[in-house]
């Protein structure tokens, strides 16, 4: 699977805290091998899961985080399975990625369906 990047994301990650790089570049590498990842990567301890929050965005949106040692960052994404892509959303601190504001689920699934839509898509998951 390829991953591909929001133009929100890539903005996240360019403001990125030093400190806080070398747990996201791990949590992407993780990404690379597979949509769901769970282990060691770069000596970081990664796991992945739904976010309830946006369970009943369609296509459901996941995060990944890393386990030891702690950070403040998630990644959200999404997986496109028939087209072979994850999609990451954004990458927030912990304190941002879970806001439970109709403002921020707008926002999330206004990313959601800009990829569709940039790619040509129908964007027919609700």
């Amino acid at each position: 699977m390829r991953l591909k990047y929001s133009k929100v994301s890539l903005i996240d990650l360019q403001g990125l805290p030093l400190e806080e790089k070398a747990a996201v570049v791990a949590m992407l590498k993780a990404l690379k091998s597979g949509p769901f990842p769970t282990g060691i990567f770069d000596s970081f301890e990664i796991s992945s899961g739904p976010v309830e929050l946006f369970e009943a965005v369609v296509p459901p949106i996941f995060r990944v985080k890393t386990e030891d040692p702690k950070t403040w960052y998630r990644v959200l994404y999404f997986v496109d399975e028939p087209h072979r892509v994850i999609f990451i959303v954004t990458v927030r601190p912990r304190s941002a990625a879970y806001s439970e504001s109709p403002l921020y689920r707008a926002f999330i699934e206004g990313i959601v369906q800009a990829y569709f839509k940039e790619e040509g898509w129908k964007y027919d998951c609700h």
